[in-house]
């Protein structure tokens, strides 16, 4: 609880902080500057608070990022072109939360209730209705089918660093 709440107030400031802002956007473009902004200040973080560099976790650490990061996110900037930022976004973020439930339920044994399974495809639901209006994009249907399973792999790849 406490690392999110850390994040959540220092990840603005890296991107706000006039320190910081012009010395990382002239040497990077700006959403690099805020991505090894926010990597430096929460990596200290971890370290400080947790056990360093020492302990197993450090190999879990690893695997997660290179899993989520490296497999989530190479896979979602090929979605991205296929299917639209909204579309890619909305499968991979609904993908992942489903991804991670489930690696809950096999890996740590977390159960869900009746209730947050309810609200689970409610939530589901009203993304489905959301997207009816609108249509798919107009490519290919192999460019389509490409850009879905794209995205389904960054959804994985997201989904199991989260569990």
């Amino acid at each position: 609880m406490i690392g999110a709440f850390g994040t959540t107030l220092f990840l603005p400031a890296t991107r706000f902080s006039p320190i910081a802002r012009p010395s990382c956007s002239a040497a990077l473009s700006p959403i690099s500057g805020d991505c090894w902004s926010a990597t430096l200040i929460l990596g200290v973080w971890a370290h400080l608070a947790g056990m360093g560099l020492g302990g197993v976790a450090l190999g879990w650490f690893l695997a997660s990022g290179l899993v989520g990061f490296g497999l989530g996110g190479v896979a979602m900037f090929q979605a991205l072109p296929r299917l639209g930022s909204n579309l890619a976004m909305l499968i991979v973020q609904c993908g992942s939360a489903l991804v991670a439930t489930v690696g809950e339920w096999l890996w740590l044994d977390a159960k869900l209730t009746p209730l947050q399974i309810g609200f689970i495809l409610i939530t589901l639901v009203g993304v489905a209705v959301g997207l009816l209006p609108r249509s798919l994009p107009v490519v290919p249907k192999g460019v389509l089918r490409a850009g879905v399973a794209w995205a389904l792999l960054s959804a994985v790849g997201q989904g199991s660093e989260r569990c």
